[in-house]
């Protein structure tokens, strides 16, 4: 499932909202819309509909896999 664009990629704590911040920023769900939006994910991609924003994809006929770690959607903060 390729998006439109061709383009992949996972966010930074910078571009999620604030440096280091975990699972209790403030409107979450909106960020994670933005976020599937700016890669032009459609609506329907099942990725969009679990929470977090960890995903993979396949390349080279599924001989490899390269999988995008979302390590703050449910972390708690630690700084």
């Amino acid at each position: 499932l390729k998006p439109p664009s061709g383009i992949y990629g996972v966010y930074d704590d910078h571009d999620w909202g604030g440096n280091d911040m975990g699972s209790k920023i403030d409107e979450k769900e909106g960020r994670k819309d933005v976020f599937w939006n700016f890669l032009d994910y459609p609506k329907s991609h099942p990725t969009r509909a679990r929470p977090g924003m960890y995903h993979s994809i396949d390349l080279s006929n599924e001989r490899i896999k390269v999988l995008f770690l979302d390590t703050r959607w449910f972390r708690e903060d630690h700084c």
